[in-house]
């Protein structure tokens, strides 16, 4: 009668294999956990000059620059995602936004003049991706303020 040999060997190559496992999958929760932790500090980073609040820098604006003569500057234009909410509420109209644009021709802050928060919201969240050409004087790229307007209809 054959005696019988203990799996012990084999049951602790299996929990090495699970625990090896484990470590990977813990190894690949952490990185990832480390790559949006950076990438939402970037967000904040970005959003924290481009609040609703934090109008305009005046100390840093050079000049005052017409809409039209922007409009003509506007190299890349987002267009604006109508709000599910403000589409419910059967909202629409002309939201009017007081912005600075930077020597490179970004967008770094701004401030909506009128209309509902839900239009206002989401007219700034287009005009973050908006870039122009810089506004020269004598040559020179300059800080400006503009306003802008953005167009809701349903």
């Amino acid at each position: 009668m054959p005696i019988a040999m203990s799996s012990a060997p084999a049951r602790i190559a299996q929990r090495r294999k699970w625990a090896g496992w484990i470590g990977f999958l813990i190894a690949v929760a952490a990185v990832s956990g480390a790559i949006w932790w950076h990438w939402n500090q970037g967000w904040k980073e970005l959003e924290s000059g481009l609040s609703r609040a934090g109008g305009a820098r005046e100390e840093n604006v050079q000049a005052q620059v017409p809409a039209d003569v922007m409009e003509k500057l506007l190299a890349h234009r987002v267009e604006p995602v109508y709000p599910a909410e403000a589409r419910q509420q059967r909202l629409e109209g002309t939201i009017a936004l007081e912005i600075v644009i930077d020597r490179n021709g970004s967008v770094t802050s701004m401030h909506a003049l009128n209309g509902p928060e839900v239009l206002a919201r989401a007219a700034m969240d287009a005009l973050r991706w908006w870039k122009f050409e810089p506004y020269r004087l004598n040559g020179e790229p300059i800080v400006v303020q503009t306003t802008v307007a953005v167009e809701f209809k349903r």
